[in-house]
């Protein structure tokens, strides 16, 4: 789904790579299934530097690589991707110069680089300024127009279509950031929730960003699965890639990806003798800010993971020390042997959903086995984080629920304090 000109028939499985070619200058690559009984033009709204020239956006023809998501989808692990299939500027002259059109491949392109401007296309092919009247954010964006022309296959019926990819680069405004345009405008509206068939895929060297994200990583380099030269340099051979998929009725909003503001990549794990932790901050890229945990969730993951890592840290030492000896407290070093839970019970061997391991093997409380165990604490100020703790003997229920209230009291003193 994204922004059209005029009315669509069908729009599904879209799919969008985003990655910084250079600093400050950010690629994206588009395609997705479609079918229209008109020409008309694909609009994206994009964050460019304000002011930009009529040039800044540089297009890029993919028509030589249309297996380009074919390929990258090679580099993950099968799954099902898609639910359906594989006033702001009035115009400030009657009379101006028409934008450039490029040539790209399938279609032309043409960047816009104002609201205003959009006087400068063919009618068919313009949004109204006015559309944006409810979005005042996107009142010094640039856009990227794609001018699509209508399939038709027997008796005129008209046909569905896998665009070809579509691909610039452009220079952003937020350089640590990526973007995905994700805004949707059908028959000239623009609600405030929309439906979404989206693949979203990721390259960054940003460390931060990259942990932080929650999406799945590629099996492999992207140079195992994808033909780097016919990509036009717009992927890393060198790299993984990183996958979310997003499905369903949802906020309608473009989407950034920017780290979180903290110290740094470090801040994310810490360690004492009796415990490890890793820190979790996926709602900081939340859009979905439905009420007051998950606003507030995103507050902590964006801009407070410093004081929940330190707080973490000094009172993880404090506890596990003090409680050492009660719940027989060992160093969660790599080599011992992997436990998990359900239902506050422990268990060995591979989890039930996977039946490639070893069947799941209960374990009875207070015996002695040396194991380290993963347990997950959340409150309504932070989202779910997992604390690692070693045990020489088995833990109880009663023993694995007094340590989850006990950690939950750490996080909530962490952020307030």
């Amino acid at each position: 789904m994204c922004c059209f000109s005029r009315p669509i028939k069908h729009v599904s499985a879209t799919h969008l790579f985003a990655r910084h070619v250079e600093p400050g200058r950010q690629a994206i690559v588009y395609s997705m299934n479609v079918a229209m009984d008109e020409d008309l033009a694909m609009v994206l709204p994009i964050p460019v530097v304000p002011g930009s020239a009529e040039d800044a956006v540089r297009f890029v023809n993919l028509r030589g690589y249309p297996r380009f998501f074919v390929d990258l989808h090679r580099a993950f692990p099968e799954q099902l991707l898609y639910a359906k299939s594989h006033g702001l500027l009035a115009a400030a002259a009657s009379r101006r110069e028409k934008l450039v059109v490029h040539d790209v491949g399938a279609f032309v392109a043409s960047f816009v680089p104002r609201p205003g401007d959009f006087e400068r296309l063919d009618e068919r092919f313009r949004l109204s300024p006015d559309i944006f009247l409810r979005r005042p954010e996107y009142g010094d964006f640039g856009f990227a127009v794609f001018q699509l022309k209508a399939a038709r296959g027997w008796f005129g019926r008209i046909k569905r279509q896998t665009i070809h990819p579509m691909a610039f680069t452009f220079p952003t405004r937020r350089p640590k950031a990526l973007f995905f345009p994700t805004l949707h405008i059908h028959d000239g509206h623009l609600p405030d929730r929309a439906r979404f068939d989206h693949a979203l895929y990721v390259q960054s060297d940003d460390a931060l960003l990259v942990r932080t994200l929650g999406f799945e990583p590629s099996m492999q380099a992207l140079g195992e699965a994808m033909n780097a030269s016919r990509a036009m340099g717009l992927v890393d051979p060198a790299a993984r890639a990183y996958r979310q998929t997003l499905h369903g009725e949802r906020a309608n909003v473009d989407h950034y990806y920017e780290p979180p503001r903290c110290r740094g990549v470090d801040v994310l794990d810490g360690r004492g003798a009796l415990f490890r932790f890793a820190l979790r901050a996926t709602a900081a890229y939340s859009t979905e800010l439905v009420d007051g945990r998950t606003r507030r969730w995103h507050d902590v993951a964006r801009n407070r993971l410093d004081a929940l890592h330190d707080g973490l840290l000094d009172g993880l030492r404090t506890l596990t020390e003090s409680k050492r000896e009660a719940w027989s407290l060992i160093a969660p070093q790599p080599d011992l042997e992997a436990a998990w839970l359900s239902n506050d019970d422990v268990y060995a061997g591979g989890p039930a959903w996977d039946p490639v391991r070893s069947a799941p093997l209960p374990l009875v409380p207070g015996t002695a086995r040396a194991l380290r165990l993963p347990l997950f604490a959340w409150t309504d100020v932070v989202e779910p984080q997992q604390v690692e703790l070693g045990f020489a003997v088995v833990p109880s229920r009663q023993i694995i629920a007094e340590i989850k209230r006990s950690i939950v009291e750490v996080v909530t003193r962490a952020v307030t304090g």
